[in-house]
């Protein structure tokens, strides 16, 4: 039967027709049961593309996916270029969950510096243990490797990496300064010692670098008064005045971590002029004799993990 064109109502309808069958090439043509049923008894028959709606459809309840549409689901979360920016997207949301908790520690600890709050030595042990380990397990990081394909997908006919721990790992290294000037005594130096026992296992391991030095008027690599007089090693001083040169080493060495074994004499002795300002990359820890400290040493040298003082005593 021809259209009459010229009529606007048929034309108008014509076209509301073909922008649907035009749609429908990118979506199917939905239509109720009802409607469909309508259709076939008056002998008209649905485009190729049309799809007739479920009772849940129609409530609203349904997905109202085709099976075109669910292959297309599927095939884009089985898309290895989809599931590699999942894997990237949940790294970098851990990576910056990881800094964020690192950032509260390192302000946590920093307010109580801030606050002139020296801690009990009893706690120096334990803190310096979990800083120790915490800067390993950062060093330990597994990263993503084609050499190790992930079992997960065995047998899906897609190749994804798997994680290996690269032998390349840094080991953080601690510096140890003993201030062994006439106000300190071998008690003193040995409870700071006692205290180091701690990380002894991760030295054993070879996962920590320990470098150990001590100093008075001048920094040294053996302590006081060993050996005989006239030997190469051999020194004897009272004095203080040596810091300046304890700054200079830990600038030189590149230290991750430092910790620090001295009093107030270091304040008006140390030739604050040389010392340059250091932040090094991990904690600095301050033992101060019987409370004993000095504000300047803690405005020179900080630590980016955390700066913390404790009373040694």
């Amino acid at each position: 039967m021809a259209l009459d064109l010229t009529d606007p109502l048929v034309k108008k309808g014509a076209l509301d027709a073909l922008n649907i069958i035009l749609a429908s090439r990118k979506k199917p043509i939905e239509v109720t049961p009802g409607d469909a049923a309508e259709a076939s008894e008056g002998g008209m028959k649905m485009p190729k593309n049309s799809k007739i709606m479920s009772h849940e459809d129609e409530d609203g309840q349904g997905d109202g996916e085709t099976p075109e549409e669910r292959q297309a689901r599927i095939d884009r979360i089985n898309d290895p270029s989809e599931i590699e920016q999942d894997i990237d997207e949940i790294r970098q949301d851990t990576e910056i969950r990881k800094g964020n908790a690192a950032r509260a520690r390192k302000k946590e600890i920093d307010k109580i510096a801030a606050q002139n709050t020296m801690l009990d030595f009893r706690d120096f042990s334990v803190d310096l243990f979990k800083a120790v380990k915490s800067q390993i397990t950062t060093a330990k990081q597994p990263e993503d490797t084609y050499s190790r394909p992930n079992a997960t997908y065995a047998g899906s006919g897609y190749l994804m990496p798997g994680q290996d721990y690269p032998d390349k790992r840094t080991v953080p290294t601690i510096n140890i300064y003993f201030d062994q000037s006439g106000s300190w005594g071998a008690g003193d130096i040995q409870k700071g010692i006692d205290a180091l026992a701690s990380i002894r296992q991760f030295e054993i391991r070879k996962k920590v670098k320990v470098n150990l030095y001590f100093f008075a008027d001048h920094l040294h690599t053996t302590p006081k008064g060993q050996g005989q007089w006239g030997d190469p090693d051999y020194w004897y001083e009272n004095g203080t005045s040596g810091f300046d040169e304890v700054m200079e080493n830990i600038r030189d060495t590149r230290a991750d971590n430092v910790i620090v074994m001295s009093d107030s004499d270091i304040q008006g002795q140390t030739k604050w002029q040389n010392c340059p300002k250091l932040e090094i990359p991990g904690c600095v820890w301050f033992l101060w004799r019987n409370g004993s400290r000095s504000s300047k040493a803690m405005a020179y040298l900080k630590g980016r993990r955390g700066t913390t003082q404790y009373n040694l005593q």
